[in-house]
């Protein structure tokens, strides 16, 4: 549940304001980085029924399963691939895992960063994707003023929400001048807009 301050902030927008009511659910993140971009890639372009399985059968391949960059990559492709991860996504998990040796991320400070510095880090990271970065940052990071315009979601949400007629790149445009009535709280504005469109 958002807080009276950050619903102060929302509720100056007439549009949000209608759905700032809704129970929003809580992410089931584990609050780490390198285990919450595993699971991201994992998942992706999945159900999550097919995600869940997956992701499962991957864990059930570490000692006392627990999934750390080195173990990942002691693991063969084949073995990765065997549990019904792609060879693409077993690829990008193990960039993730030399990315999180390389740079510590056992021991980064990720307060000492902004967002678009965290931004441009994971979306060098290939298989990273934006989409993915700004989940990461959202949730694994608790920052609040993460808007995700590229969420189909969320651009449907608003498109119905703000009566939105363009497409590409001009509704992208038109979704982040509206976001930026939320500052610094779009990361909550976005959870009610999924909570809208779950609904």
């Amino acid at each position: 549940m958002a807080s009276r301050k950050i619903l102060r902030v929302l509720n100056r927008d007439p549009v949000l304001k209608n759905i700032t009511h809704l129970r929003l659910e809580i992410s089931d993140s584990e609050r780490d980085v390198f285990q919450d971009l595993v699971r991201s890639i994992i998942s992706q372009q999945l159900s999550g029924k097919a995600a869940a399985t997956i992701y499962g059968r991957f864990v059930q391949l570490f000692s006392r399963r627990q999934i750390t960059p080195r173990k990942i990559l002691n693991l063969s492709s084949e073995i990765i691939q065997s549990v019904g991860v792609s060879r693409q996504k077993s690829s990008y998990l193990q960039n993730i895992a030399r990315e999180s040796i390389a740079n510590r991320w056992n021991k980064v400070d990720w307060n000492t960063y902004s967002d678009e510095e965290l931004l441009d880090h994971f979306v060098s990271i290939k298989g990273v994707g934006t989409w993915t970065a700004r989940m990461i940052i959202m949730f694994s990071l608790d920052r609040e003023d993460i808007f995700p315009s590229g969420d189909v979601s969320v651009q449907n949400a608003m498109k119905t929400l703000y009566e939105l007629d363009k497409e590409g790149k001009e509704l992208i445009r038109q979704m982040e001048l509206i976001s930026e009535n939320w500052s610094p709280y779009k990361t909550w504005a976005t959870r009610y807009l999924w909570a809208w469109k779950d609904q």
